[in-house]
């Protein structure tokens, strides 16, 4: 007869093996710029730099790592996204299932809040990881008030923040419950110690990476404000913040809205600290207005941590939903394995074939980041994915960014380009309008068009 926990073990380790495996046939595209932008980081294509991104160094620097196991790129393109996600479920066992009463229904929701996710989820899977480390550490400082605690809420918190900007939304609660809760001479001890450590990580990954501190901003903080404001209306950006039916579709299925209606009194009588870090995240997922499955995880992962806490009498009663969201999820998978890794593939082998008959090395522009993953599958060819292709279809939005403008007049001097066809035939805005206008189209296929400047010799 297996026991309890050894049947949670393998429950769980089978999920944490098999599920990575299956997700990464998505070919999703935020993963292929991550992966890519990592994989051909050097002197003459640095990140900030030449490759754009609005995203924290830790992703890219965590894969680059990775990519010293092997020279093989397309085995480093599953050890990647199976390491960080084993660093994700890993994080989540230890620091949140090992404080459990109910560990088996803990484990049981947590495959289910993962349903209908893509393998775009990539990064959101790495800063869940810090978020329950930081969560972790947080909780045990704010009862103990220990410096080894403090130390590592503070290294998840900056790695956390350098992986997406974003985070810092944590840093509300934190500032309530220092201002609160704390002595003196405590909030003083917080403030050291968290800025020495990002301010001491920060620098390592700017030594490393070679980006300034104008760099930095402009991408993290300049752009993600830029991107987040948008030209919507007013009644548009309220739509977007009511109407989300897939993030109803998550927490229904998931039975997140389920265990929180019946445990709102435990919700209620957790420590400020968490309790706060959950509404805080919440109300940061409302405020995106996103319905990208991926951002729910902003909300999940610290909600799952409380949900460990709570002391579940009858644990049947969330079973129908989370069975219910597991089949759906392999429903899913089903697709993805006979429909869209066929059609995805085709795509790539389309792209690579077009690439290299037409002898191309340069700069891509559009966010069909699946076709970068061209770079990894061919020898022949050395792509730069520009993943600007917000910059080029949204009206006026980026225009006062002074690095992205630099960049498209840096874009105007080639001889060639290549874009994406969808981005090539979109409206966009007056920086695409002027990319047409200066290049000739060469060659096409369908889902690239190589353009020539006539202009220059």
């Amino acid at each position: 007869m297996i026991s309890k926990k050894i049947y949670i073990k393998i429950v769980f380790t089978s999920f944490l093996v098999i599920f990575p495996s299956l997700l990464i046939l998505d070919l999703g595209s935020d993963y292929s710029f991550y992966f890519s932008a990592s994989i051909f980081e050097n002197e003459d294509f640095r990140l900030y730099k030449e490759f754009f991104t609005h995203k924290g160094p830790v992703i890219y620097f965590t894969i680059k790592a990775i990519s010293f196991l092997s020279d093989n790129q397309g085995l480093i393109w599953y050890l990647a996204f199976l390491f960080i996600f084993l660093f994700y479920g890993i994080s989540f066992y230890f620091t949140v299932v090992k404080r459990s009463n109910d560990q088996l229904f803990v484990v049981l929701i947590f495959i289910a809040s993962h349903y209908n996710l893509s393998s775009n989820a990539i990064i959101q899977f790495l800063l869940s990881a810090f978020t329950f480390l930081f969560l972790f550490y947080g909780d045990r400082y704010f009862k103990n008030l220990k410096l080894k605690d403090l130390v590592g809420m503070s290294v998840f918190f900056s790695l956390a923040l350098l992986t997406r900007i974003d985070f810092i939304i944590y840093l509300i609660p934190l500032l309530f419950f220092l201002f609160r809760k704390v002595e003196y001479s405590e909030k003083l001890k917080f403030i050291g110690v968290g800025l020495t450590f990002f301010v001491l990580i920060y620098s390592l990954f700017q030594f490393f990476y070679g980006f300034s501190h104008i760099e930095f901003w402009n991408h993290n903080m300049n752009f993600n404000f830029l991107y987040g404001g948008g030209e919507e209306s007013l009644v548009q950006k309220i739509k977007k913040i009511i109407y989300r039916p897939e993030l109803l579709t998550y927490l229904t299925v998931s039975g997140f809205i389920l265990v929180l209606f019946l445990n709102f009194k435990q919700f209620m009588a957790s420590s400020f600290f968490l309790k706060s870090s959950v509404v805080m995240a919440f109300l940061f997922l409302s405020l995106t207005g996103s319905d990208k499955n991926y951002h729910f995880m902003i909300f999940s992962s610290p909600l799952l941590f409380v949900i460990s806490s709570f002391h579940f009498n009858e644990t049947k009663i969330y079973l129908p939903s989370i069975v219910t969201s597991i089949i759906l999820m392999l429903l899913m998978f089903a697709k993805v394995i006979m429909i869209d890794f066929r059609d995805r593939k085709k795509e790539i082998l389309s792209s690579l074939q077009f690439i290299e008959s037409a002898n191309y090395e340069g700069v891509i522009l559009g966010g069909s980041g699946r076709v970068n993953l061209c770079n990894s599958l061919s020898e022949k060819i050395k792509i730069i994915p520009k993943n600007n292709s917000h910059y080029y279809n949204n009206e006026n939005v980026f225009l006062g960014n002074q690095y992205l403008i630099d960049d498209h007049d840096d874009i105007l001097s080639y001889k060639n380009i290549m874009i994406e066809r969808s981005l090539y035939s979109s409206v966009g805005n007056k920086l695409l309008q002027e990319i047409i206008d200066n290049f000739e189209e060469v060659q096409s296929n369908d889902f690239f068009i190589l353009l020539e400047n006539n202009e220059v010799n």
